[in-house]
């Protein structure tokens, strides 16, 4: 069956299950079923429909019903199930994404969890560390074959659905055993989180849960179970969470940490948002800025005075990234970094080509210098040791640098590992010792550490067009109504709403910001960024109606007043703006911008004479009186005061004119009945601007209001622009 009759079927249902239509969801669902031969998905709808319409018959019949609501939700979460088992079955015959390839290969030899962790320990034997009995005289084939044994675990985790009681029992017994080694346990709680983005899965998510909450967890165990969590309740935020997910999240949130790691994922989540931005900069601005300097550089170098060993002694370094701009962004970068944000993004895209990456399961492997591709690289173990313990780096980065240097000469190799270890191995022992203990900060490098990882993924991984990308449409839990009673920490919120004001994501900013208005005392600021939200969504009603209140609190803020002025202004309502343009120039009387900006909406609302007067004062404001000129000239030529208006215009030739400027004197000379001047200056409007005949013609046409208020009528406008024609 065609997929996209598939996704658009499913998809139809669901919608008529957010609308409450349950009997039109079965109904469609049972149709696609049927003509798919799904004879098992067809039965659990019909008995569905069965109980929904024992429950309709009760309700109909005045019949009380205390569990009515909890029976309705159970529906309506089966039916869900159902759908998606569904659209699972009949993708999975010829769909051929990675998901259902690797679901294809693993039906070939049909297993369960059991089975394949029972595969992987007949590989790696038990010990106190299973690495180590393997190493001690294997092969790097035998070691090959437990790393594949460790990709069937991630491959059957990711794709097994549901998630039974027996796979979850035989997965909560791998994760619980000591002897299994760390990297093993979390590359299989990475899989389950990503598995829980595929589909919709209330036994995947609880167990997220349970691993997050078990006390004995390894903190980047339980952080990854975390964020899985957090991103699967944020992909299927629109549908009701089941009973029983429901009732285990809110035993979650009685633990010592919820509330402090739900904050700290929360925060994580929306720099991601900054990584795009970060990687633009360097790709666009950086890394071409540094090219540009690149002769300078090398003159520099070749200068015997020039030593690069002591930039302190080099201060032409400095001045020339000072005025290139690039000291600035190298600056801004350096803050984001402090923050949290991942910049590393741009300088190891780079590196992800290596067959190493085509596996799904090695982008999320945690490092570790016993792995096959990290021996065969030949590093120094003092450097692998260290690039482990990094907190830095995310595990893909980390091994994308050792595959690099390990395919680089050998005398380049021990220049650079000679530079890295003399160079970092001091600020990383200061970077683990200000970790080591402090759980906020284990818990953030642990969480972003996961994200890094799973963010290269979705955008850098061959085939990421397969996979469900939460990062290209932006994280914002509190768009998750499950996590609303868990985001009503006013300090958590005002930060995730500051972060999204400051880079402009209206919509986020503005759900932020009314949660926090809801959850705080009234402020002014608060008001305030609210309407400027719905401003730059273009909602002026519901902008005014937020800086109203705003106004209430700080009748006297200039920024307030300005934004009421051009939000009134945008709305039409140009009395009431020039109102608030008075009263800021009440409060700067020497603002010559104000006094001009007054004039344009009196001019707008056709007080001529009122916006000369604002011109005028602008004019004598400025000693120059360069930036009232044009005001005053076209005010001039709108009053019908032609030779003055003429006579302003003269004064802007002096300064360098624009195609508008020519335009606007070439409509005063036909005002003035001076034709020839007005063919000429239409003619040096077109050769000022790029847009030739047709674009001067549309704006000549475009005036032609304000020409018949001139005098001058249809018929003359086209007689000149014909005679202009002729005369080119």
């Amino acid at each position: 069956m065609d997929k996209k009759k598939i996704e658009t079927v499913t998809s139809r249902a669901d919608a008529y299950l957010r609308q409450g239509r349950l009997r039109d969801a079965l109904e469609t669902l049972r149709a696609l079923s049927e003509e798919g031969m799904q004879w098992e998905v067809s039965d659990k709808l019909n008995q569905i429909g069965k109980n929904y319409a024992y429950m309709l018959r009760y309700l109909t019949d005045g019949m009380p019903d205390p569990d009515r609501d909890k029976i309705y939700g159970a529906l309506i979460s089966d039916t869900y199930m159902a759908s998606d088992t569904l659209s699972r079955r009949l993708l999975m015959r010829d769909c051929p994404t990675l998901y259902f390839n690797t679901l294809r290969n693993l039906g070939v030899r049909p297993r369960n969890m059991a089975a394949v962790i029972g595969d992987y320990l007949a590989l790696a034997g038990r010990s106190n560390n299973i690495v180590e009995q393997i190493t001690s005289g294997a092969s790097p084939m035998d070691l090959r074959q437990v790393e594949r044994a460790e990709r069937d675990i991630f491959n059957y985790i990711w794709t097994v659905y549901p998630l039974g009681a027996a796979d979850a029992d035989a997965l909560s017994a791998f994760l619980n055993d000591e002897l299994m080694p760390m990297r093993t346990k979390l590359l299989a709680v990475n899989a389950l989180a990503l598995g829980a983005l595929e589909y919709f899965d209330p036994a995947r998510i609880i167990m997220l849960m349970n691993i997050y909450d078990n006390e004995s967890s390894d903190i980047h165990i339980s952080s990854v179970a975390l964020v899985g969590l957090l991103l699967a309740l944020f992909r299927f935020h629109e549908r009701p969470l089941p009973d029983n997910v429901a009732d285990r999240l809110m035993l979650l949130s009685d633990g010592k940490t919820w509330h402090s790691d739900l904050k700290t994922a929360f925060l994580e989540l929306i720099r991601t948002r900054d990584t795009e931005r970060i990687n633009r900069t360097m790709r666009e601005d950086i890394i071409p800025g540094m090219m540009k300097m690149r002769p300078d550089i090398i003159r520099k170098m070749e200068d015997a005075s020039f030593d690069p060993e002591n930039p302190e002694a080099n201060p032409e370094w400095e001045e020339m990234l000072r005025k290139s701009g690039i000291a600035d962004r190298i600056r801004d970068l350096s803050e984001l970094q402090q923050e949290g944000a991942d910049v590393f993004m741009s300088t190891f895209s780079h590196l992800k080509s290596f067959p190493f990456f085509n596996d799904m399961a090695n982008w999320f492997m945690p490092f570790d210098v016993e792995r096959v591709d990290v021996a065969e690289a030949g590093m120094p173990p003092v450097v692998t040791s260290m690039l482990e313990k990094l907190p830095i780096l995310c595990d893909s980065d980390k091994y994308s640098f050792i595959l690099s240097i390990g395919s680089v000469p050998e005398s380049q190799r021990r220049m650079m590992l000679s530079q890295f270890e003399s160079q970092n191995a001091t600020q990383m022992e200061e970077m683990m010792r200000a970790e080591a203990g402090m759980h906020p900060v284990v818990r953030r490098t642990a969480v972003s550490a996961f994200l890094q990882n799973l963010y290269r993924f979705l955008f850098l991984f061959r085939r990421k067009g397969d996979f469900y990308n939460p990062f290209a449409e932006g994280v914002n839990l509190l768009k998750v109504n499950a996590l609303s009673p868990y985001l009503n920490d006013a300090e958590t919120v005002e930060v995730v709403a500051e972060f999204f004001f400051r880079c402009k994501y209206w919509d986020d900013a503005l759900q932020a910001f009314l949660r926090l208005d809801s959850i705080s005392d009234p402020r002014p600021e608060v008001f305030q960024k609210i309407g400027y939200c719905y401003q730059k969504q273009g909602n002026t009603d519901k902008a005014i109606e937020y800086y109203h209140q705003a106004e209430y609190f700080a009748p006297d803020s200039a920024w307030l007043l300005r934004r009421l002025g051009a939000a009134y202004r945008l709305k039409g309502d140009y009395a009431q703006a020039a109102d608030y343009y008075k009263r800021l120039a009440d409060k700067a009387p020497d603002d010559i911008d104000t006094t001009l900006t007054i004039g344009y909406v009196l001019m707008q609302a056709k007080d001529y004479q009122g916006a000369l007067k604002q011109f005028f004062k602008a004019e004598f404001m400025d000693e120059a009186g360069i930036k009232a000129f044009r005001p005053l000239a076209w005010a001039l030529f709108v009053s019908g005061d032609f030779d003055k208006s003429a006579a302003y215009y003269n004064k802007v030739m002096q300064d360098n004119p624009t195609a508008n400027d020519y335009l606007n004197m070439g409509h005063v000379a036909m005002a003035r009945a001076a034709y020839k001047e007005a063919v000429n200056y239409y003619k040096l409007s077109m050769n000022k601007s790029d847009g030739g005949v047709e674009t001067l013609i549309r704006n000549i046409r475009n005036d032609a209001d304000a020409l018949r208020d001139a005098g001058v009528d249809d018929r003359t406008v086209s007689l000149v622009i014909d005679a202009m024609l002729y005369s080119i």
